[in-house]
């Protein structure tokens, strides 16, 4: 079981990985566009008309929710990690595995409804208002795409901290909250 766990962790890291970079794509694209929009305008009084709805709509979202998973796996959310460090190592392991497992169902119901809903608008042929009209199931997609790695991600971090609290074995626990650093003493 261990053995598949740790070998499903670099699959996952690659697409996490991916995700991570078409994020970063995602960012640089919307500070040039921007960018160019500011320039258009005040320079020379043409904006790009699609900026605002393909930054608000499209980019923006799917760049914050791609890193989602990779945030997690690095430590890298959020968190308030007092009680945590003070716990044994079993015990760590174990309540970071069983609150991950217990939340995994919420966020597979928010990448199935995101897929219904992504779906349904396909199907609708459904559009944006606007100047342009773009797709909205375009948009709606990056959801369950998100999410469903996401939930992968959970369950994944959750089993592998579960069999590392009642296997005793430290070393395939993946810690969420990164390691507490004691300040560097000064010496005289």
């Amino acid at each position: 079981m261990t053995r598949l766990l740790l070998s499903f962790d670099r699959l996952l890291c690659r697409v996490e990985v991916l995700m991570m970079i078409l994020a970063g794509i995602l960012i640089i694209a919307i500070m040039l566009l921007v960018a160019s929009d500011a320039l258009g305008r005040y320079l020379f009084r043409t904006p790009i008309a699609a900026t605002y709805d393909l930054v608000t709509g499209y980019m923006l979202p799917s760049a914050l929710l791609l890193a989602l998973s990779f945030t997690l796996r690095q430590g890298g959310h959020v968190n308030l990690d007092f009680f945590i460090h003070l716990m044994p190592s079993r015990r760590r392991n174990f309540v970071v595995g069983a609150l991950l497992l217990a939340s995994t169902p919420i966020v597979v119901v928010m990448a199935t409804g995101g897929a219904m809903k992504a779906w349904h608008s396909w199907q609708a042929a459904e559009v944006t208002i606007g100047v342009y009209s773009w797709p909205v199931w375009l948009r709606e997609a990056i959801v369950p795409v998100s999410m469903g790695v996401l939930a992968l991600r959970m369950a994944h971090v959750a089993l592998l901290n579960l069999l590392a609290a009642f296997g005793d074995d430290d070393a395939i626990a993946i810690p969420i909250s990164p390691e507490r650093i004691e300040p560097a003493k000064e010496t005289a």
